[in-house]
């Protein structure tokens, strides 16, 4: 089955995902320098976008139970949702391979939060999520996001002049954000913004491969 179809495992699934997720952001956020630091990182900021739509599954998901137990538990709004999946994974893999390392924030709580980013949302959608509701035009409006990120991180900079994000005085997450600097920098966010394009597509791809073997499997079953 391409779907878990019990609400009651569902529930119980994403209460944990909620309660470890939420967990880890605050041991991870309890690390940083600076309290303001966590709501600049494109880790956190992913990771709170997918707790608050996770609450909403949990309450809905709640909700349904008065259907029984059997059947595929309420879901989310996929063109949406699969947008928050993408930038989840995309935020805490960045984070283990360069953001952490960079900064020298790798700890364990780091290392467990970046981790479940990745881990949990991706088998969230896999595991309960119905299949096939997304098309390619919706990854072109995920990408409004990285943009937003990159206009937010330089305005932050350009109004909080003595607000730096880490001890060693940088402002950027990324330091080709940084177009003062250098710039190439504007060619690197613009690959960027591919990549995470890209990305978006290769998830849509799947999740309507899924939903195309599903349908196949539900008409099988009713000849």
């Amino acid at each position: 089955m391409l779907v878990i179809r019990n609400r009651l495992i569902a529930l119980l699934f994403r209460l944990c995902a909620f309660a470890v997720l939420l967990w880890s952001l605050i041991s991870y956020w309890s690390t940083l320098p600076y309290a303001y630091t966590a709501f600049c990182l494109l880790e956190i900021q992913t990771g709170l976008a997918y707790l608050a739509a996770l609450f909403l599954l949990i309450i809905f998901n709640a909700i349904d139970l008065r259907h029984g137990i059997h059947g595929a538990a309420a879901g989310g709004y996929m063109p949406a949702m699969l947008g928050i999946v993408a930038y989840t994974s995309i935020g805490g893999a960045v984070a283990l391979g360069y953001s952490l390392p960079i900064h020298n924030l790798l700890n364990p709580s780091s290392i467990l939060y970046s981790a479940l980013l990745i881990a949990l949302p991706i088998a969230e959608w896999l595991l309960f999520e119905y299949k096939g509701n997304v098309r390619y035009y919706h990854t072109i409006t995920w990408t409004i996001y990285p943009v937003f990120f990159m206009v937010f991180s330089i305005l932050r900079v350009l109004i909080w002049t003595d607000a730096p994000l880490f001890q060693d005085g940088r402002d950027f997450e990324f330091l080709f954000l940084d177009f003062f600097a250098e710039p190439v920098h504007w060619v690197y966010s613009v690959i960027t913004v591919l990549v995470c394009y890209g990305w978006g597509v290769l998830l849509s791809f799947i999740d309507l491969a899924m939903g195309r073997k599903s349908r196949e499997q539900s008409n099988l079953l009713q000849d």
